[in-house]
């Protein structure tokens, strides 16, 4: 059996009170960052000692996992960070404190841990994790493992959003369900399940077949806890899910296609009309809303699950809370619009996720001019990433580098393959004011684009202003 552990004695390492960050001095404790490594802990899928030392690791902060109010637990392959989003500010804006906890993050690893929609400063987790540092040291210890980054992460914010009076948690799983380091969650506490889009991703770890997924990513429902599912890619699938939430014996199945029902229409560039329609309630129009349809189907799933939590804590949910939830629903990197539609910052680094970009570009954008700036990790795929990108007819795409990823002109070389007028820059920085020129020419749209370290990059640089 494969154990993580480095050297029998589990001592604190020297030198971390000096690291800059919290992100970096989780680490330095931690030692294991899946993350990083673009992997998984559930890789090993036939050993479950890696939960039991987040179990364990949670008994030891106080069990704040039983302590909390109330859990909202959203699993899936697409959409989980903006459905939880759009949920967690709905519940705000209803009269509740929620605490959210999401990955990844862009630039500062407060982007995971929210409060009422806020980040949490950077020296505040730094120095909430030196607090706690002896009970991560001595879960390992007993346990023999080392928690990897996302574990440690987990199980402090949990105790986090317990200390700062959280009525309400939404807790996003990372790569998993049943064995993800987020699954430690029973009824009563638990108040809903929410199953996003699922797709095949990640076979290595949670199966080769969408039945094997579904099972793993379903696989946190307890007995008793209702489930939220939103529309899926057919409806053989949305059934499939249906089914092994009725089978671990969930509370009911809420069908976000039947409960929730949406229609748009192109109220100005840039921008939609979007009509929202909870069962037989009265509908919701939100107008002028600069949110790409994807979003607004992901709010489908959110507003289906906000109703279901609303009567137990006595609240009611209005077209104010589901307006100023999905203007103010934007994530770093995800379709993040900046200056009014003047820049695009989107994480995309897959064929798939291209395909969303653009078709989003396409429906925001309709007729706008487009320049692309790209950088991508080492280890992907160019060609099919730069093929999807040719269809929103870009004027330019200026490739470039961060420390680590591929050079620019193995980047060049594929752009013009895919026929992309495309130019190289080494520099990211000069990169950046290439575009924006380019851009400024023809009236284009920026979108920095390739990997979310791309768009840290970028507002590294530029802010999000």
């Amino acid at each position: 059996m494969l154990r993580p552990c480095w050297g029998a004695a589990l001592a604190p390492r020297r030198g971390l009170r000096g690291l800059a960050t919290a992100a970096e001095y989780l680490r330095g404790l931690v030692k294991v960052d899946y993350e990083a490594l673009g992997s998984d802990r559930t890789a090993l899928r036939d050993d479950e000692q890696p939960l039991a030392a987040v179990r364990t690791f949670l008994e030891l902060l106080g069990s704040p996992h039983k302590e909390l109010k109330a859990v909202c637990h959203v699993v899936g392959s697409k959409g989980k960070g903006s459905t939880g989003a759009i949920l967690s500010s709905i519940m705000s804006r209803s009269g509740l404190r929620v605490g959210t906890y999401t990955s990844p993050h862009v630039v500062s690893l407060g982007e995971r841990v929210l409060i009422d929609g806020e980040p949490r400063e950077d020296d505040e987790l730094l120095g909430y994790f030196r607090a706690h540092e002896p009970a991560v040291m001595e879960a390992q210890e007993r346990t023999g493992w080392r928690l990897s980054f996302f574990e440690a992460l987990t199980a402090l914010s949990i105790k986090y959003f317990v200390e700062a009076g959280a009525d309400l948690a939404v807790v996003e799983a990372g790569l998993g369900g049943a064995r993800d380091a987020t699954n430690v969650f029973d009824p009563p506490g638990l108040r809903v399940v929410v199953v996003t889009p699922l797709e095949r991703e990640h076979t290595e770890v949670l199966g080769d077949t969408i039945e094997e997924i579904a099972s793993a990513k379903v696989g946190v429902v307890k007995p008793g806890t209702p489930v939220v599912v939103a529309p899926q890619s057919s409806l053989a699938l949305e059934n499939l899910v249906a089914a092994e939430a009725e089978r671990l014996g969930c509370g009911g199945v809420i069908r976000a296609s039947r409960e929730c029902h949406v229609a748009y229409s192109v109220s100005s560039e840039g921008a939609r009309d979007y009509m929202f329609a909870l069962g037989g309630a009265e509908a919701w129009e939100i107008r002028d809303c600069l949110v790409p349809q994807f979003v607004a189907e992901n709010a489908r799933t959110a507003i289906a699950a906000a109703a279901v939590l609303a009567p137990g804590f006595g609240v009611e949910i209005g077209q104010a809370d589901v307006a100023g939830a999905l203007r103010g629903s934007g994530l770093p990197g995800r379709f993040q619009v900046l200056g009014g539609g003047a820049a695009v910052l989107d994480g995309a680094h897959t064929q798939r996720s291209a395909r969303v970009l653009v078709d989003s570009l396409l429906d925001l954008f309709p007729g706008r001019p487009v320049v692309f700036a790209v950088a991508m990790g080492a280890d992907k795929r160019p060609g099919t990433f730069l093929g999807e990108l040719a269809r929103a007819r870009p004027r330019e795409v200026v490739c470039t580098a961060f420390e680590g990823s591929l050079k620019e002109g193995g980047l060049l070389r594929a752009a013009r393959e895919a026929g992309l007028a495309a130019s190289a820059e080494a520099d990211f920085g000069k990169a950046l004011e290439v575009a924006e020129a380019r851009a400024a020419e023809v009236g284009a749209v920026v979108v920095a684009t390739g990997s979310f370290r791309t768009v840290r990059e970028y507002l590294l640089r530029r802010g999000a202003g």
